[in-house]
């Protein structure tokens, strides 16, 4: 449904992207998958366990984030209190709802 919307390689500049956090309620913070291939240049399939740099942008905006769980997250966040975290689609889909 919101597939026109999505912009992947997109590269926005540090103050676009300031602009465009703030100017959201929520923002969806989706890792990338180590099983990818198109987008994942882990070629070693190491497995991924800390939070994106972006996890730490959108935080420091104030924006409601909701993000995947990576291991390393507790060492940073406290999950259902300080950030959003979900395991599958299904659980995403229903913290948005909320």
């Amino acid at each position: 449904m919101l597939k026109e919307h999505i912009l992947l390689g997109n590269w926005m500049s540090p103050e676009k992207t300031a602009e465009f956090y703030n100017g959201t309620k929520i923002m969806l913070n989706m890792h990338r998958s180590t099983e990818d291939q198109s987008f994942n240049q882990n070629s070693s399939s190491i497995p991924a366990s800390s939070p994106n740099p972006r996890m730490f942008e959108i935080c420091s905006t104030g924006v409601f984030q909701l993000t995947d769980v990576r291991g390393d997250l507790p060492s940073f966040y406290e999950p259902g209190i300080e950030i959003a975290t979900y395991d599958s689609p299904a659980e995403r889909f229903m913290q948005i709802l909320i």
